[in-house]
């Protein structure tokens, strides 16, 4: 994953009739939308695993592949034992759908190495030299893994903790092993020099953000030009000699870490200082206008009709949520205002912030993207109603980026992205609704930009004869003829462009002095340097009297908008040569194998042939007074993921093998994960001593299969079906905490015996967002009916308590929803809400809880149960400490810091015997809760106890009564 990518993430992760308790209640969803033809093409050491729609793209990703294992197989002096699976997507769009990592794969993340089978990932965006170094990138973690089980097998006693856990070394080496330096690259580290903000390498070492790509691959550099290429593969291979990374790497260097880390920062300030001296910050050479959270990008100045106030849209993510704002350019942040908010909803699930621009068209009416279920959609969006007014999606365009507007407002250019993985320029006309394309070839362009008179898109693109190296250009297409030219030729990066509004300058960034600056040029190519400033400018657009520019720009450590005025003469200033190479020719999008190499080989992908076991582990338990219990947990997957097989099995402890046959249980499970359905289907058989949630003890003996699915509608939202059918034979046994420990001083005789069949349904909302303590804004919900029916069964009476035969009975059906929903009071505090009804009835009916700091505060764990339950929680959520740092020998640990809360709950619970609750009992006082890495929280709750009608039926522990001052300390996660 290249530098932007990172920086922009870290600017901006039994059985069915118990079911309720085994699933997840929450969360959001990760969808397969489509349902692809898995092919497989193998070359000498590497196996790409794609679709037909992207064939081309296949055989680009072994031919490089193939190419990048030989140099890395020499550069490692190793040779993995493994075949190296490479999973190809043609889209962003597809790859966020992979079910190789099994979580969600944040926006921008350009490719990963999977671990348990070294399986490597990622897509082709339509940028061959990204997804070339990309590619790179990910083959080094291929060898970096594969030399380390070398090392393990050659060293079995040895334990040492691997290189591959120090993210600089590893993230670093991957970055210098598959490209050179970018002067985005060169953008960040040079800020961190000036800033001050270069760490040691012992301080590195403990260090994993986005910092570890740049800065790494910056460390490898000098340490390859001081020590030669030697030092990698030494690490590797002596690693298992010394107790720690640090001592292994000053070990192979032979010079002190301190010394050495002294030394490689006076080369960055040897390097850096002195352009530092000639260029400006930001802040001095340009207004800063919207500076707040330092995530903000893509400004696009407007008036709007009969108005001369001059606004600025942008998009911010800086509350955690991408967000597009509105705000007046003199009044800069103080006016800043929501206007459409991203992330929320399936209808603005992404808005691309930084990789794709929008445009505001004289009617007010703002094009923008926004993915929306399975692609990208162009939308219409109405900025005086505050509604959308159309919605453009296409079966054959998976992406779309930077739409801009004619100065006519009847047409859009945007870029779009093919589903075999190529990008082109594409207009939609309103007036006809046809959309036309106005280029067709395999180079990636991009940033597209109208001439004032309708007739021209300028735009940046790759298909210079450099463009193979990553470089771009600018270039002019005529609309009607399709006749494309070039505006600027030259090994640098142009982009951006953005046409004056009298139509006689281009406005656009370039990178052609190290560093990226705005430029201007006319039509034909000759032009100025407009700005000449330490940080990097991005994403120019002009102001209405084109007077001057806004920009993104970067410097100290975040993205803010600037305003530059252009003097009156700056348009006499002294013409700049562009370096237009007039040597014509595009470099060819080839496909070439080495000739001696065999041919590659295809073959239809058969999940079935690629299932392997993943993970084989063993348990035991031990329960005094019951014995032990020995077993095994298998797990099997496909090479793709969509096909998970579990299978476990456990056998109590006993004297005969007819005995232990008797007391088997086991489970086996197959989830289908391929589909946008995603469905599992079990078998099981319990045998055994258990206990329900309100501690009543039962042995049981059980043997049935169920069926789970799961229907996403987006990702904020699905429904969710469980059925089971199991033959059940159960004996309750009296046991000790029935004596008031469930609160209501009653307990059930669960004796039963019969068929069980259970059904239930689910709908499920999350939109939340999360700091490392837990949510701190949207709302979350489960909503909840199930039934269970028991035929041929045998129920004690409530009489006799002896056995009565039902041919069919209602065993219980229950109904219930947690609503949850968090309100932003400012950046880092919120009110959160807790709503929770449970309602069950029936011969046997189903219980649930109060008590304890997940249920109510202050009260016993589990201390109240009933078949009829209500619990309202609130709290204010608010910051204490924002950041903590501990210093230990080793290094130093950095937590979250501290969250406080001020807390009151309230709650209910009784049987279905009782007519009505006894009172309502509850709590209040403050919480303090750490992250112990997300989303795992460490809570205190300190308060007291209140009380309106009767005493609850709880037993405290030891001395302690009601009206005392309770502590309580919770792990686990926050509400």
């Amino acid at each position: 994953m290249k530098l932007l990518a990172a920086l922009v993430i870290a600017l901006s992760l039994p059985i069915a009739a118990r079911a309720a308790a085994q699933t997840v209640p929450f969360g959001k969803n990760k969808i397969q939308y489509m349902d692809f033809e898995w092919r497989v093409l193998s070359g000498e050491h590497i196996d790409v695993y794609y679709y037909p729609e992207e064939e081309d793209v296949a055989r680009l990703a072994l031919s490089y592949g193939e190419q990048s294992y030989s140099v890395l197989e020499r550069r490692f002096q190793h040779h993995p034992f493994r075949r190296i699976p490479l999973i190809v997507y043609s889209s962003d769009q597809h790859f966020e759908q992979t079910n190789v990592f099994p979580g969600f794969i944040p926006e921008g993340v350009l490719g990963f190495t999977e671990y348990l089978k070294r399986r490597v990932a990622l897509p082709f965006r339509g940028d061959y030299d990204q997804f070339r170094n990309t590619l790179r990138h990910e083959l080094v973690h291929a060898f970096q893994i594969s030399k380390i089980s070398e090392s393990a097998v050659q060293h079995p006693r040895v334990r040492r903790a691997p290189p591959q856990q120090v993210h600089w070394w590893t993230e670093g080496l991957a970055e210098f092993w598959s490209s050179e330096q970018t002067n985005e690259d060169e953008m960040f580290i040079r800020d961190l020099v000036v800033r001050g903000r270069i760490p040691d390498i012992e301080r590195f070492t403990y260090t994993y953000s986005y910092m570890s790509y740049p800065l790494g691959a910056e460390l490898h550099k000098y340490l390859n030009q001081r020590f030669g290429d030697e030092y990698v593969v030494r690490v590797y291979e002596d690693y298992w000699k010394y107790d720690s990374f640090l001592k292994t790497l000053e070990g192979v260097l032979g010079i002190d870490l301190d010394q050495l880390s002294r030394e490689f920062r006076y080369s960055l300030e040897q390097r850096f200082f002195p352009a530092y001296a000639e260029r400006p910050p930001l802040a001095i050479g340009a207004r800063e206008v919207i500076a707040e959270g330092g995530a903000n990008v893509k400004p696009v100045s407007y008036r709007l009709p009969n108005d001369t106030t001059t606004r600025l849209l942008y998009l911010s993510a800086h509350t955690g949520y991408t967000t597009l704002y509105g705000a007046s350019l003199s009044r800069g942040e103080s006016s800043a205002e929501k206007i459409l908010e991203g992330e929320r909803s399936a209808e603005f699930e992404s808005f691309h912030a930084y990789e794709s621009s929008y445009d505001i068209n004289g009617s007010g009416i703002v094009a923008l993207v926004t993915k929306y279920l399975e692609r990208d959609a162009l939308v219409l969006w109405d900025l005086g109603k505050r509604e959308t007014v159309g919605r453009y999606q296409w079966p054959d365009l998976v992406g779309v980026k930077s739409p801009a507007w004619d100065r006519a407002g009847k047409r859009v250019v945007f870029e779009g992205l093919s589903t075999a993985g190529f990008s082109d320029l594409y207009v939609i006309d309103f007036d006809t609704q046809r959309r036309s394309a106005l280029t067709a070839d395999r180079y990636a362009d991009r940033d597209p930009d109208w001439s004032p008179d309708g007739s021209t898109v300028v735009f940046s693109s790759d298909r210079t004869r450099f463009g193979d190296q990553g470089f771009t250009n600018l270039y002019a297409v005529d609309v009607r003829s399709r006749a494309i030219r070039a505006l600027t030729q030259g090994r640098w990066h142009d982009q951006q462009p953005n046409w004056s509004n009298a139509g006689d300058r281009i406005a656009f960034t370039s990178d052609r002095a190290g560093t990226y600056d705005l430029h201007s040029i006319d039509g034909n190519g000759t032009g100025s340097r407009i700005t000449y400033l330490t940080g990097g400018v991005f994403d120019p657009d002009w102001l209405p009297d084109d007077r001057g520019l806004v920009f993104a720009g970067f410097d100290e450590g975040s993205f803010r908008i600037y305003h530059h005025p252009l003097a009156i003469e700056s348009a006499n200033s002294p013409i700049i040569a562009l370096a237009i190479d007039t040597v014509a020719g595009h470099w060819q999008w080839e496909l070439t194998d080495a000739v001696d190499r065999p041919a590659p080989q295809t073959s239809t992908y058969s999940a079935l042939d690629k299932i392997t076991l993943d993970v084989a582990s063993g348990d035991a338990v031990f329960a005094p007074g019951l014995g032990t219990a020995q077993g095994a947990q298998f797990l099997l997957t496909d090479m793709l993921g969509d096909h998970i097989l579990f299978a476990g099995v456990a056998a109590v402890q006993a004297d005969q093998l007819s005995d232990l046959v008797d007391n088997f249980s086991g489970n086996l499970f197959y989830l289908n994960l391929a589909r946008r359905l995603n469905y599992g289907v079990g078998l099981f058989r319990f045998e055994g001593r258990f206990r329900d949630v309100t501690f009543d003890i039962y042995d049981e003996k059980t043997v049935g299969g169920y069926f789970l699915a799961s229907y996403p509608f987006s990702k904020f939202n699905r429904v969710e079906l469980q059925v089971a059918v199991e033959r059940s034979n159960r004996d309750d046994i009296a046991d000790i905490f029935e004596d008031h420990f469930t609160g209501n001083g009653e307990s059930s005789n669960l004796t039963r015996s019969g068929t069980l069949a259970s059904n239930y349904l689910s709908y499920v909302k999350d939109n939340t967002l999360w700091l490392p303590t837990g949510p701190i804004d949207g709302e979350r919900f489960n909503v909840t009916a199930g039934l269970v029916s028991c035929f041929a069964c045998s129920y004690p009476s409530q009489v006799t308590g002896l056995l009565v035969d039902r041919a069919a009975a209602v065993d219980n059906f229950v109904v219930y929803g947690d609503y949850r929903r968090y309100l932003r009071t400012t950046q880092y505090s919120a009110y959160a809400l807790r709503a929770y009804l449970f309602y069950s009835s029936g011969t046997l009916p189903a219980r649930s809880v109060l008590g304890g700091p997940h249920q109510l505060r202050g009260y016993p764990r589990f201390s109240m149960a009933g078949s009829r339950v209500w619990l309202l929680s609130q709290e204010w959520r608010f910051p204490i400490l924002q950041s903590l740092s501990l210093t230990f020998p080793f290094g130093e640990l950095r937590l979250p810091g501290i969250q406080g809360a001020f807390f009151a709950d309230a709650g209910s619970s009784w049987l279905d015997t009782q007519s009505k609750p006894r009172g309502t009992w509850g709590s209040y006082g403050m919480g303090f809760r750490t992250s112990l890495g997300a989303p795992f929280v460490l809570r205190m709750d300190v308060g007291r106890r209140y009380r309106i009608g009767a005493p609850p039926p709880v037993l405290f522990s030891g001395r302690e009564q009601f009206n005392d001052t309770f502590v309580d300390f919770f792990f686990g996660f926050n509400y």
